[in-house]
């Protein structure tokens, strides 16, 4: 199985990078990720036949692009698997469910410490000005502009960069 997921550690990451004066190693544009993400459920869709893949983000516009694509090929619903966080979006849990696909919801457990810097960059991006969970469901934001193409989210995201 092949288990793709974007955006726990993107904080940590940068962070580290930048002390060490290493160039960062993750996209620094939402639009970026996003698009890169749908690119790779693609990849896995096309190797089908010989891996099991699994489809882990909280981001309605990426869980959707992996089941078109995935129907697009012939692939049947349950012959991949979709992840979500216990406790995140559970409307989004429910919709899945009950749209009949195969879900995973991972609960976490472990350590104290470690569990709790896993509190902290769950807290992080769940409050993060990207994050979809608090668009969608903090602020009311409609569905139609979250599911927006990344490609088009990304344009938008360099346009503003630019003025």
């Amino acid at each position: 199985a092949v288990r793709l997921v974007k955006g726990a550690y993107w904080d940590t990451e940068t962070v580290e990078a930048r002390a060490r004066g290493w160039p960062e190693p993750v996209y620094t544009h939402k639009g970026e990720t996003d698009a890169a993400f749908e690119r790779l459920a693609q990849q896995l869709h096309l190797h089908h036949g010989t891996l099991r893949a699994a489809f882990a983000s909280h981001n309605l516009r990426s869980l959707a692009a992996a089941v078109v694509d995935g129907r697009r090929l012939g692939i049947p619903d349950n012959g991949y698997e979709l992840q979500l966080l216990y406790g995140m979006a559970e409307p989004v849990h429910e919709a899945v469910r009950r749209a009949g696909f195969r879900l995973r919801v991972y609960t976490p457990m472990g350590e104290l410490v470690p569990g709790m810097a896993y509190l902290v960059r769950r807290l992080l991006e769940n409050t993060s000005n990207e994050s979809f969970v608090r668009h969608h469901f903090a602020e009311g934001e409609p569905l139609e502009h979250l599911l927006v193409a990344p490609d088009a989210e990304l344009a938008d995201e360099l346009e503003d960069e630019l003025e």
